[in-house]
């Protein structure tokens, strides 16, 4: 019985920094550019929703986990925030990463961006769970959809969005660490490694 546990442990801890899949996404058919300078935006209202989940009410515990979970909330953004610049520059694409509290404000974001390339990324979905008495809280996955545009004319005439792609179930909770560093390095890796596949970054 010992041992059924401890692979359970370990099992959620390889899934908490696993690689994101990508549902397959061609390349704009009239595109002819590749990333190399990107301003790329983080909408994090429904990550946000996910990480406080469960934690809205008035009780003791509930209020404990609130603030918890409000650290391991900033903690994570910050994560996203390194692993993804990091990652990027490994790759050769001088990229910044900033941070949008919902749609209205990533328009306005994306709007005052000068870089001609830009990607957004946002929540589209995440794992819950229910405990038997009700409680209801989030179970550390997260689909995300990306989305990348290139204003330069000579590389994408018609304008428009160049690629658009969603991910499949993304675990950044078990075994990530408090800091999440971990995984926000292991998902700033896989969208490069996605970006490289498609090749909108040069392989190298």
């Amino acid at each position: 019985m010992k041992s059924i546990v401890i692979a359970a442990l370990l099992s959620a801890s390889l899934l908490g920094c696993g690689t994101a899949t990508f549902d397959p996404s061609p390349v704009k058919a009239d595109y002819g550019g590749r990333i190399n300078k990107l301003s790329f935006v983080v909408q994090v209202d429904s990550l946000e929703e996910a990480f406080m989940l469960g934690t809205q009410g008035s009780s003791e515990t509930e209020i404990q986990m609130r603030g918890v979970m409000a650290a391991r909330y900033v903690a994570a953004i910050a994560a996203i925030k390194e692993g993804l610049v990091s990652n990027f520059r490994k790759a050769g694409v001088d990229a910044t990463v900033s941070v949008a509290r919902n749609g209205a404000e990533l328009s306005e974001q994306i709007a005052q961006i000068r870089d001609l390339q830009v990607m957004h990324a946002r929540v589209a979905s995440y794992l819950t769970a229910t405990k038997p008495s009700g409680y209801r809280y989030w179970d550390s996955g997260l689909t995300w959809e990306l989305s990348f545009y290139d204003r330069n004319k000579s590389t994408n005439p018609t304008g428009g969005v160049v690629w658009r792609t969603k991910t499949g179930m993304f675990f950044f909770k078990f075994g990530c660490g408090e800091d999440f560093k971990e995984c926000g390095n292991r998902f700033g890796s896989s969208i490069v490694d996605e970006l490289k596949r498609v090749e909108l970054i040069s392989k190298r």
